[in-house]
């Protein structure tokens, strides 16, 4: 938890460790019980969502470069609702909303 207090994550995914029969691993002495795995999940989920949260609210009024990677479906599809993903420096994944734009073609 210090390691992830000092880098101030702006996402992160987690989870917990679950034992793979035939593993090396799973056999090892001292395995951490379940209870404990959730509750150090949880602990730890808890301080990720606050570190995004403070990084979001830090971002409000900032501009930032984006890349525009994705259209879909193509221009030649017969959908007429088009999705646009984009990715800030951040790797972080977005769907952009601008004013007045209803994602459909003209």
């Amino acid at each position: 938890m210090a390691l992830v207090r000092e880098i101030g994550f702006a996402q992160a995914y987690s989870f917990k460790y679950s034992q793979r029969p035939g593993t090396p691993a799973a056999g090892a002495p001292g395995q951490v019980p379940e209870a404990e795995k959730d509750r150090r999940l949880l602990d730890l989920q808890a301080l990720l969502r606050k570190q995004q949260a403070d990084f979001n609210a830090a971002c409000v009024g900032t501009t930032m470069d984006v890349l525009f990677h994705r259209v879909w479906p193509p221009p030649w599809s017969d959908r007429r609702t088009i999705t646009i993903s984009a990715t800030c420096p951040y790797h972080r994944k977005r769907q952009p909303h601008w004013p007045g734009y209803f994602g459909a073609y003209p």
